[in-house]
């Protein structure tokens, strides 16, 4: 058998990387579900009540999130997330959050990251943004 030269070394590193990385996302999936189910009426009661005042972040892209958005949502990407933690809430980790996607995977991600970040109570809203507007939830924005 041959030894590996730079450039098959390299390769073969790269690899080992990017499986390693998908079986990470895998996990960060898997435990995702850390964020507890939030229905579309529950998410109207915590508006109603001023003592919970929650958060509501679509972790969509920017373009579709220009498209229409729940009211009053802020605009966090998911992939911009870890570097905007301050925002979430004005950094009050005790402060109910609530994150949507399109159909929710990336609010999975979103919503685990949140927990490990200290967030107390991140809640995923049921049917994500798919959901909202089958049910007739209204939308700002675009549309």
């Amino acid at each position: 058998m041959e030894p590996l030269n730079g450039i098959a070394k390299k390769e073969c590193s790269l690899q080992v990387r990017i499986i390693k990385i998908h079986v990470l996302i895998g996990i960060l999936f898997l435990l995702g579900g850390c964020a507890a189910s939030l229905s579309r009426d529950g998410l109207g009661e915590m508006r109603e009540n001023p003592a919970i005042r929650p958060v509501i972040i679509d972790v969509r892209s920017e373009t579709e999130y220009n498209r229409g958005h729940i009211p009053l949502a802020r605009h966090i990407s998911v992939w911009s997330l870890p570097f905007r933690l301050s925002e979430v809430a004005d950094g009050d980790k005790a402060r109910a959050v609530v994150v949507y996607c399109a159909h929710g995977p990336r609010a999975g991600l979103a919503g685990f990251f949140l927990k490990i970040s200290g967030f107390k109570a991140v809640f995923s809203l049921q049917g994500h943004m798919a959901g909202w507007l089958e049910n007739g939830g209204l939308v700002e924005g675009g549309r």
